[in-house]
């Protein structure tokens, strides 16, 4: 039985790479858009990883609603564990390595109060290193010193 599952999604072809709790590969192969449902849908619940782009949200939404798990990766963690050329295949294969030797040990490995201590030190690391690139305040100074003060100074010259 399948546990744990990566998935490259593109435009209209999906690759799966799926592998049961004794790590074989049991799946290896393409999904057409309009077969990736129900391929989720007759599995039963598992882990999946997919690379984070911009439908990447909509896809795990909708395999969540079949009792999967879905983790979010972003690609730059992908791309170290690609051991071969760049394509969907390995790169299917590269988010089922990854779920497995980083994610899953981290998220799963808790402290006697059942709090995954080494996961929490990847989500402080995260909004540590993203949040200042995305906060309000700075998007806000941003706006005010790039546009709103050029243009205030451009109108008291006229």
């Amino acid at each position: 039985t399948i546990t744990t599952i990566g998935l490259d999604i593109a435009k209209s072809v999906f690759q799966v790479h799926a592998v049961d709790a004794a790590g074989q590969v049991v799946i290896r192969r393409q999904l057409k858009r309009r077969s990736v449902l129900v391929f989720f849908q007759k599995l039963p619940p598992c882990l999946v990883g997919i690379e984070a782009c911009g439908s990447a949200h909509y896809w795990a939404r909708q395999v969540v609603e079949f009792g999967h798990e879905v983790k979010l990766i972003a690609p730059q963690y992908v791309r170290p564990f690609v051991k071969r050329q760049k394509n969907d295949a390995a790169d299917a294969e590269a988010l089922y390595a990854l779920l497995e030797n980083e994610v899953v040990p981290r998220f799963y490995d808790r402290d006697k109060q059942g709090i995954p201590r080494r996961w929490l030190s990847v989500v402080r690391n995260a909004i540590v290193s993203v949040t200042p690139r995305f906060s309000a305040r700075r998007m806000v100074k941003d706006y005010a010193d790039g546009l709103y003060a050029p243009a205030g100074a451009r109108k008291t010259t006229v």
